[in-house]
Formats: C-alpha cells, structure tokens, sequence
C-alpha cells in the first residue's frame, strides 16, 4: 500500500512522533498558554518549529545517543525542544542546529528543565554553553523592532553613545528614554560634525536618515571608509527608507528604528549591542582584554586602552600622508601590546595589517586591513573597576 502524501503523520522522524503540520499547530498552542514575553527572561524566544533536530545526548551513565527532537523554540542562549519522556537537568547534549543555509552548527548545550505537557510530550529546556547569533538561524525584520533581547536593565548601558539628529525635541526625546542608564550621551546635528566627532571613540551611534547636509547613510559609508566598526542605529519616520536600504549592497545601517520609539525599544536596541562583551568576535561590540584581572599584567591594560584613541590619531595621519614606515612601525607596536594583553582580536588585526604592507604597491589592500584595525582600536575598552599600572 503506497502512503498517502496528504496524511500529515507521515514522515514522522522525531521522538513525539507528530508531522511538521502538527507541530506548527502544537507550538501555536503552547505559545498561547505559556505566553512568548517575560520580565525575568533575557532573550527574546522565537518560533522555530523545526520538526526533527539532531541531539547527542550524554546519559549519566557516560553512553552517548543521538535522537532527533522536534523543536519547539530558539533564542540566543538556548532552545526548547519536545521529547517522549522525562530528561533530567544537568544532562550534557550537543545540538546539531541547522542556519539559514542548511550548515549545521554543533552546540554543546545542557538541560535546564523538564516538564510534562500532555500525554508522552514533555518539553525540555535546554541552554547553550555559549550565545549564539540569532540571525544565522532566524530571519528577524528589522522593520519589526525585531532586537533579540526581551527584557535590559537601563543601569546595565554602559559607555558613550553619539546620537545624530538635527531634531531638537527627538535629541531631547532620546535623552530622556535613557535617563536611567549609565550612558554619556554626545549630539551632532550634520554628517560633518558626526565625522568630527567619530574618532572619540563612540560604543554606539544613533542616526537620523534625513540630514540637513546628506542623508545618513552618507555617515555610515564614511565611517566604514574609516574602518570604523561601530554598530550604527538608523532612525526614521518614513518606513520606506528601511525598504529602500534594505536592497541596496551598501551603507547598510546594524538595525533601525521607526520613529515615534518607545523607551523599551531604544533600550533594546542599544542592549543587542553593548551588552555583548567581546574578546573574539567581529560582532561589532565593545572589546574587552581575555586576561583574568588576577594577571599581574591586566593592570597595564587602562594605559594601554588609553594610549590606543593617540594611536588611532597617528595611524590617520600616517595614511593621509601614505607614510608607510611610520604605518608599519605603529601597526607592530600595536601587536606587541595587544596580543601580551590579551587583545587577541586586536592582535591578529594588526598582523594582517603588518603583512599587507610588506606589499606597498597594494595601496588597496593595506588601506583596507589598517583601516580595520582602527575600527578595532576604537571598539577596545576596560571592564568597569579596572586599575591603572603602578
């Protein structure tokens, strides 16, 4: 007997033994139970009915299987899947999750919990060892406010944020909305006095699209000329700017905001970036130093941050005048330091950059690789309590 291709239980390749269908159903259903938002949760959970998700799965025994679960939700720090019986937390499990592109990313993973929901479905919580990025897996609007973070405690922002508009009431707006954070907040009016501005280091920029003397996208294709890194917020009345943006190849905004924003939205937003800390990633957040403050050398670390916003000043110069002997001989000064303190994302920059220009003829490729470093140089900061050497 041929199956049937309209029976909705065939196919079924997961523990629970339920069809794509009836899991779409399932998770709608639990959603609207249990609810999607939570004061106390801080990731966003979103619908990933994927209905069969390969998991290797430790016993406390020490045997290892791999059984494929239907999946129920997925946020940056873990996921909740469906299982036929009890899993006990503390389980160790490493999820073979599937992006965008179908590759496969191995997560090492445990569970956190096990409830029973009806029947032989229990749900099983399980949380990843390390955050992942939501949109290798997920495509999020970012029309929708779509920011993965449900919930950011305004004390928690930290840094400096330069915040562009020639709106004096949204400036003011603005200032308000994060009245509760531990943000300095500097203003700009133009792209011209942005660009004058942007070597001071900022954590965050929030832009307006319309500028008196160009567009805002005009500031975030000279930042990104500079090699500046700096996750950039575009802000608008008019949607179809984002429409508009969103199809071009270039000076792509990190997110964007429609403006009337509510507070919970800009905290958000800022939070998806600045409350990522960073040793290794080209996220585009804040830079911290992979010492331990227990290393007799991590006291070095405030000088050295310090030094690099000079530096930052003379690798300009140095490009401006196409003086590659000075370039070269500050590139290696920055490596030195950077990979002894524990910079090594800076470090491996500044290598890169140290090997492209050995090939001065290449004005291109050392332009760019220099550049780079310098986005990086000005995302380096110090963990709040740090001290000074000597």
């Amino acid at each position: 007997m041929k199956p049937n291709p309209n029976d909705p239980k065939r196919d079924v390749v997961n523990t629970v033994r339920i069809s794509a269908v009836e899991l779409l159903k399932l998770e709608q259903e639990m959603a609207a139970k249990t609810g999607q938002g939570s004061p106390k949760r801080g990731f966003l959970r979103w619908s990933f009915p994927k209905q069969a998700v390969l998991v290797e799965v430790t016993q406390p025994s020490g045997t290892t299987s791999q059984l494929r679960y239907a999946c129920r939700n997925l946020s940056t720090t873990g996921m909740g899947i469906l299982h036929s019986s009890f899993v006990h937390t503390g389980t160790r499990v490493i999820v073979h999750l599937p992006d965008l592109d179908d590759n496969i990313h191995l997560t090492p993973a445990k569970v956190v919990r096990c409830s029973h929901y009806r029947g032989v479905i229990h749900e099983v919580g399980i949380r990843f060892d390390r955050p992942i990025n939501i949109r290798d897996f997920l495509r999020l609007d970012p029309m929708g406010g779509a920011f993965t973070m449900e919930h950011v405690n305004p004390e928690k922002l930290n840094g400096s944020v330069l915040h562009v508009d020639d709106s004096s009431m949204d400036r003011r707006l603005v200032r308000h909305h994060l009245r509760d954070t531990n943000l300095n907040v500097v203003n700009a009016e133009t792209v011209e006095q942005a660009l004058a501005r942007s070597n001071e280091g900022f954590d965050m920029i929030i832009c307006e699209h319309d500028l008196p003397d160009a567009p805002g996208t005009k500031l975030i294709e000279a930042l990104r000329a500079k090699g500046v890194q700096t996750p950039i917020i575009l802000t608008t009345s008019d949607a179809s700017v984002i429409v508009r943006q969103q199809n071009e190849e270039t000076a792509r905004a990190s997110a964007y905001l429609i403006k009337p924003f509510s507070q919970d939205q800009v905290l958000r937003a800022l939070g998806e970036f600045m409350l990522t800390e960073s040793v290794d990633s080209d996220s585009g957040g804040s830079v911290y130093s992979g010492l331990k403050e227990s290393d007799p050398a991590y006291s070095f670390v405030p000088e050295f941050v310090e030094e690099l916003r000079q530096t930052v000043q003379k690798l300009n110069a140095a490009i401006e005048k196409k003086d590659l002997p000075s370039l070269r001989r500050i590139v290696v000064q920055v490596r030195s330091a950077a990979k002894g303190l524990g910079f090594q994302v800076v470090g491996t920059a500044a290598d890169t950059a140290a090997t492209a220009l050995n090939n001065p003829n290449n004005e291109r490729e050392w332009m760019r690789s220099v550049r780079m470093l310098i986005g990086l140089c000005l995302r380096v900061r110090v963990r709040e309590g740090s001290k000074r050497a000597g």
